[in-house]
């Protein structure tokens, strides 16, 4: 049984029980009259209390669940200030398309050198990768990041990485750079695999979630393209 009919029939048991207690303690001096008046007077008083402890309960319940979505809100507001300006460089054998963190133009996908890449499979520098995305997914580990957002972020969450497969051909490669300050230059094919096409779906998805839920939960309009890049392609 919830709260709200246990609440409920609490309150219709006192108003009862406070109504009927004049009958029962009336004396042979008493008018019926008189018992009636004291009965609604009883239960006008318990009425009141029962009122008053209600819109306790009430402002408690409501502020304890302001407090929990302003803390929420303000660790999406975090999440976005952090991609804020973000760019990820993605480098094939005839292009270099810089990503930005907001959602892609339709258009995108009708370009020649989209066609070319989108099939690529992603491969990057652990190190590059782990500076990127270790305070991501820092954040992803928070209790007050709500779970639909999480739920968008998990395709940063890599189990795993392993080498590049002799079958798989330079030409059918797309690396990745996150923060491109890695002294390292090992790459590596992520687990689960990931191509292009699905990198830019699933940065798309989250950003449109991250604006969702802002839309939904808070009068806050955030604009993901300050500091973006003045190019987006270089063309062998």
């Amino acid at each position: 049984m919830n709260k709200k009919k246990i609440l409920l029939k609490t309150s219709i048991f006192f108003c009862l029980v406070s109504f009927l207690i004049p009958f029962f303690l009336k004396s042979n001096n008493d008018s019926w009259v008189t018992v009636l008046g004291t009965a609604f007077t009883s239960l006008g008083a318990i009425a009141t209390f029962i009122t008053l402890l209600i819109a306790i309960f009430l402002f408690n319940k409501f502020s304890l669940d302001n407090k929990f979505l302003e803390n929420q809100t303000l660790k999406v507001l975090e999440l976005a200030d952090y991609l804020k300006g973000k760019t990820i460089k993605i480098k094939t054998e005839n292009f270099t398309y810089y990503l930005r963190f907001n959602i892609d133009d339709p258009k995108l996908e009708k370009e020649l050198f989209y066609e070319k890449m989108k099939s690529k499979t992603v491969v990057i520098n652990f190190d590059d990768f782990s500076l990127f995305t270790d305070t991501i997914l820092e954040m992803k580990r928070s209790y007050w990041l709500p779970q639909e957002i999480k739920e968008k972020l998990e395709f940063l969450n890599i189990y795993g990485i392993k080498e590049i497969p002799d079958n798989l051909e330079e030409a059918n490669l797309a690396k990745v750079f996150f923060k491109d300050k890695s002294n390292n230059e090992d790459f590596y094919v992520t687990l689960p695999n990931l191509t292009v096409e699905e990198l830019l779906l699933k940065k798309n998805i989250l950003v449109k979630e991250i604006h969702n839920w802002l839309n939904k939960y808070s009068e806050i309009k955030i604009d993901l393209k300050l500091e973006e890049p003045e190019k987006y392609i270089d063309e062998k």
